[in-house]
Protein backbone atom coordinates (compact mmCIF):
# COMPACT_ATOMS: atom_id res chain seq x y z
CA UNK A 1 0.00 0.00 0.00
CA UNK A 2 3.14 2.66 0.53
CA UNK A 3 3.89 2.26 -3.47
CA UNK A 4 0.55 3.75 -4.80
CA UNK A 5 0.56 6.50 -1.65
CA UNK A 6 4.05 7.51 -2.91
CA UNK A 7 2.94 7.85 -6.32
CA UNK A 8 -0.43 9.71 -5.34
CA UNK A 9 1.32 12.51 -3.10
CA UNK A 10 3.66 13.62 -6.06
CA UNK A 11 0.42 13.92 -8.25
CA UNK A 12 -1.28 15.81 -6.18
CA UNK A 13 1.41 18.50 -5.78
CA UNK A 14 1.51 18.99 -9.54
CA UNK A 15 -2.12 18.80 -9.93
CA UNK A 16 -1.72 21.79 -6.91
CA UNK A 17 0.94 24.06 -8.98
CA UNK A 18 -0.87 23.59 -12.46
CA UNK A 19 -3.79 24.88 -10.62
CA UNK A 20 -1.78 27.77 -9.05
CA UNK A 21 -0.56 28.58 -12.63
CA UNK A 22 -3.98 29.92 -14.13
CA UNK A 23 -5.94 32.39 -12.71
CA UNK A 24 -9.60 32.91 -14.64
CA UNK A 25 -11.66 36.10 -14.13
CA UNK A 26 -15.03 36.09 -15.05
CA UNK A 27 -17.38 39.17 -16.13
CA UNK A 28 -15.05 40.80 -18.69
CA UNK A 29 -16.24 42.27 -22.17
CA UNK A 30 -14.36 42.13 -25.03
CA UNK A 31 -14.73 45.12 -27.32
CA UNK A 32 -14.33 44.97 -31.34
CA UNK A 33 -15.49 45.45 -35.00
CA UNK A 34 -18.40 43.53 -35.70
CA UNK A 35 -16.75 42.45 -38.74
CA UNK A 36 -14.13 43.78 -41.12
CA UNK A 37 -15.98 45.66 -43.28
CA UNK A 38 -18.87 46.30 -40.52
CA UNK A 39 -16.47 48.98 -37.98
CA UNK A 40 -19.63 49.10 -35.53
CA UNK A 41 -18.10 48.11 -32.27
CA UNK A 42 -20.43 45.13 -30.41
CA UNK A 43 -19.53 43.94 -26.63
CA UNK A 44 -19.33 40.09 -25.95
CA UNK A 45 -18.90 39.21 -22.41
CA UNK A 46 -16.73 36.27 -21.27
CA UNK A 47 -13.34 35.16 -19.02
CA UNK A 48 -9.91 36.06 -18.90
CA UNK A 49 -7.97 33.29 -18.22
CA UNK A 50 -3.96 33.67 -17.61
CA UNK A 51 -1.76 31.22 -17.78
CA UNK A 52 1.54 30.91 -16.45
CA UNK A 53 2.57 27.68 -17.56
CA UNK A 54 1.91 28.09 -20.88
CA UNK A 55 2.99 31.37 -20.65
CA UNK A 56 -0.40 32.71 -23.07
CA UNK A 57 -3.61 34.56 -21.74
CA UNK A 58 -6.77 33.99 -23.40
CA UNK A 59 -10.30 35.11 -23.48
CA UNK A 60 -13.46 33.27 -24.26
CA UNK A 61 -17.07 34.51 -25.38
CA UNK A 62 -19.55 33.21 -23.09
CA UNK A 63 -21.75 30.88 -25.12
CA UNK A 64 -25.26 31.92 -24.30
CA UNK A 65 -27.11 28.93 -26.42
CA UNK A 66 -26.59 26.25 -29.11
CA UNK A 67 -26.91 28.90 -31.64
CA UNK A 68 -24.27 31.01 -30.36
CA UNK A 69 -21.25 30.72 -32.17
CA UNK A 70 -17.86 30.48 -29.50
CA UNK A 71 -15.44 33.46 -29.78
CA UNK A 72 -11.65 32.94 -28.44
CA UNK A 73 -8.69 34.98 -28.26
CA UNK A 74 -5.23 33.67 -27.52
CA UNK A 75 -2.14 36.03 -26.89
CA UNK A 76 1.21 34.91 -25.81
CA UNK A 77 3.36 36.27 -23.49
CA UNK A 78 6.14 37.10 -25.10
CA UNK A 79 4.21 39.05 -28.41
CA UNK A 80 2.50 41.64 -25.96
CA UNK A 81 4.15 44.71 -26.75
CA UNK A 82 2.05 47.37 -24.62
CA UNK A 83 -0.84 46.98 -22.08
CA UNK A 84 -2.77 50.26 -21.07
CA UNK A 85 -5.32 50.64 -17.82
CA UNK A 86 -7.60 53.86 -18.57
CA UNK A 87 -10.84 53.98 -16.06
CA UNK A 88 -14.07 54.09 -17.98
CA UNK A 89 -17.15 55.52 -16.15
CA UNK A 90 -20.93 54.55 -17.25
CA UNK A 91 -24.10 54.05 -16.53
CA UNK A 92 -24.85 50.71 -14.12
CA UNK A 93 -27.65 48.67 -16.61
CA UNK A 94 -26.97 50.21 -20.00
CA UNK A 95 -30.35 50.79 -21.47
CA UNK A 96 -32.22 49.24 -18.58
CA UNK A 97 -30.81 52.29 -16.42
CA UNK A 98 -32.37 54.99 -19.31
CA UNK A 99 -35.65 52.95 -18.90
CA UNK A 100 -35.27 53.52 -15.11
CA UNK A 101 -34.31 57.19 -15.17
CA UNK A 102 -37.67 57.95 -17.23
CA UNK A 103 -39.79 56.28 -14.08
CA UNK A 104 -40.94 58.20 -11.55
CA UNK A 105 -39.05 57.58 -8.18
CA UNK A 106 -42.03 56.91 -6.14
CA UNK A 107 -42.38 53.78 -8.31
CA UNK A 108 -39.35 52.67 -8.28
CA UNK A 109 -38.18 52.57 -4.86
CA UNK A 110 -35.78 49.44 -5.48
CA UNK A 111 -34.70 49.32 -9.14
CA UNK A 112 -33.61 53.05 -8.78
CA UNK A 113 -30.30 52.08 -7.64
CA UNK A 114 -29.58 50.89 -11.65
CA UNK A 115 -29.36 54.33 -12.54
CA UNK A 116 -26.10 54.90 -10.76
CA UNK A 117 -22.17 55.26 -12.34
CA UNK A 118 -20.03 52.45 -12.83
CA UNK A 119 -16.12 53.10 -12.76
CA UNK A 120 -14.73 49.88 -14.48
CA UNK A 121 -11.65 49.75 -16.02
CA UNK A 122 -10.61 49.86 -19.89
CA UNK A 123 -7.56 47.10 -20.54
CA UNK A 124 -5.95 47.66 -23.88
CA UNK A 125 -3.70 45.01 -24.76
CA UNK A 126 -1.24 45.40 -28.23
CA UNK A 127 0.72 42.65 -29.24
CA UNK A 128 3.02 41.17 -32.50
CA UNK A 129 2.06 37.49 -33.43
CA UNK A 130 4.10 36.25 -36.70
CA UNK A 131 5.28 39.75 -38.24
CA UNK A 132 1.80 40.93 -37.69
CA UNK A 133 0.22 43.38 -35.06
CA UNK A 134 -2.69 42.71 -33.34
CA UNK A 135 -4.75 44.61 -30.39
CA UNK A 136 -7.99 43.53 -28.57
CA UNK A 137 -9.74 45.69 -26.11
CA UNK A 138 -11.37 44.32 -22.95
CA UNK A 139 -13.49 45.85 -20.46
CA UNK A 140 -12.83 44.78 -16.52
CA UNK A 141 -15.32 45.22 -13.77
CA UNK A 142 -14.04 47.28 -10.85
CA UNK A 143 -14.63 44.14 -8.55
CA UNK A 144 -11.46 42.76 -10.02
CA UNK A 145 -9.88 45.80 -11.97
CA UNK A 146 -6.91 45.44 -8.76
CA UNK A 147 -5.85 41.91 -9.14
CA UNK A 148 -5.78 41.82 -12.78
CA UNK A 149 -3.60 45.23 -13.03
CA UNK A 150 -1.27 43.58 -10.56
CA UNK A 151 -1.15 40.36 -12.29
CA UNK A 152 -0.82 42.05 -15.94
CA UNK A 153 2.12 44.26 -14.23
CA UNK A 154 3.90 40.96 -12.61
CA UNK A 155 3.51 39.25 -15.60
CA UNK A 156 4.31 42.29 -18.01
CA UNK A 157 6.23 44.65 -16.11
CA UNK A 158 7.25 48.14 -17.77
CA UNK A 159 4.84 47.19 -20.54
CA UNK A 160 1.95 48.24 -18.49
CA UNK A 161 0.60 51.30 -18.22
CA UNK A 162 -1.83 52.64 -16.09
CA UNK A 163 -3.77 56.15 -16.93
CA UNK A 164 -4.99 58.14 -14.29
CA UNK A 165 -6.91 61.10 -15.55
CA UNK A 166 -8.59 62.97 -12.83
CA UNK A 167 -12.59 63.72 -13.41
CA UNK A 168 -14.45 66.78 -12.45
CA UNK A 169 -17.32 66.96 -12.95
CA UNK A 170 -19.65 70.00 -12.80
CA UNK A 171 -23.55 70.72 -13.08
CA UNK A 172 -24.08 72.98 -16.34
CA UNK A 173 -27.61 74.62 -16.91
CA UNK A 174 -28.50 73.29 -20.49
CA UNK A 175 -30.69 76.62 -21.09
CA UNK A 176 -27.68 78.98 -19.92
CA UNK A 177 -25.75 77.74 -22.96
CA UNK A 178 -25.04 80.47 -25.58
CA UNK A 179 -25.91 77.69 -28.81
CA UNK A 180 -28.70 75.37 -26.44
CA UNK A 181 -31.17 76.51 -28.82
CA UNK A 182 -29.17 75.99 -32.25
CA UNK A 183 -29.75 73.45 -34.64
CA UNK A 184 -27.00 70.62 -36.10
CA UNK A 185 -27.22 68.52 -38.43
CA UNK A 186 -25.09 64.86 -38.54
CA UNK A 187 -24.04 63.35 -41.93
CA UNK A 188 -22.41 59.96 -41.14
CA UNK A 189 -20.17 58.40 -43.78
CA UNK A 190 -20.31 54.75 -44.14
CA UNK A 191 -17.43 54.45 -46.72
CA UNK A 192 -15.02 56.83 -45.45
CA UNK A 193 -13.64 56.58 -42.06
CA UNK A 194 -10.43 59.00 -41.90
CA UNK A 195 -8.04 58.13 -38.97
CA UNK A 196 -7.37 61.98 -37.02
CA UNK A 197 -3.99 63.15 -37.22
CA UNK A 198 -2.29 63.31 -33.40
CA UNK A 199 -0.95 66.09 -32.88
CA UNK A 200 2.10 67.09 -29.95
CA UNK A 201 0.15 70.53 -29.36
CA UNK A 202 -3.68 69.45 -29.59
CA UNK A 203 -6.17 67.34 -28.42
CA UNK A 204 -7.89 64.49 -29.36
CA UNK A 205 -11.21 64.36 -28.27
CA UNK A 206 -13.10 60.55 -27.64
CA UNK A 207 -16.31 60.08 -27.92
CA UNK A 208 -18.11 56.96 -27.49
CA UNK A 209 -22.10 56.86 -29.00
CA UNK A 210 -23.92 54.37 -26.94
CA UNK A 211 -26.55 52.86 -29.68
CA UNK A 212 -30.18 53.12 -28.55
CA UNK A 213 -32.72 50.43 -29.00
CA UNK A 214 -34.35 50.21 -31.99
CA UNK A 215 -31.70 52.90 -33.95
CA UNK A 216 -30.94 49.53 -36.16
CA UNK A 217 -27.30 48.38 -34.02
CA UNK A 218 -28.79 46.15 -31.81
CA UNK A 219 -28.21 45.48 -28.34
CA UNK A 220 -24.66 46.25 -26.70
CA UNK A 221 -23.32 48.09 -29.88
CA UNK A 222 -21.91 51.39 -30.06
CA UNK A 223 -20.04 53.64 -32.72
CA UNK A 224 -16.52 55.08 -31.81
CA UNK A 225 -15.10 58.10 -32.52
CA UNK A 226 -10.98 58.80 -32.53
CA UNK A 227 -8.82 57.00 -29.92
CA UNK A 228 -6.00 58.86 -28.39
CA UNK A 229 -5.24 60.77 -25.49
CA UNK A 230 -2.31 63.68 -24.95
CA UNK A 231 -0.81 65.75 -22.51
CA UNK A 232 -2.80 68.54 -23.51
CA UNK A 233 -6.34 66.92 -22.37
CA UNK A 234 -5.04 67.00 -18.61
CA UNK A 235 -3.94 70.75 -18.74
Amino acid sequence: MRQPAALIIPLLLATLCLATDTETFSHVKIHRHRSAKNRVLVDKLGKLTFDDANRKFTFEKTVDDKFDEPERVEVGYESVTKVVFEVTTHMRGGGLAEVVSAIPPVAMAGPIIADQHVHDYWFYVAYRNAEQDGEVLLEIPNSSSRRIIDKTTGVFGSRVVVNDFPETGENIEPEKLPDFKSKHRLKIDGQNRPVPENRPDKATIVVVLSAPRGAGFGQGESVQIACQRSRSCRE
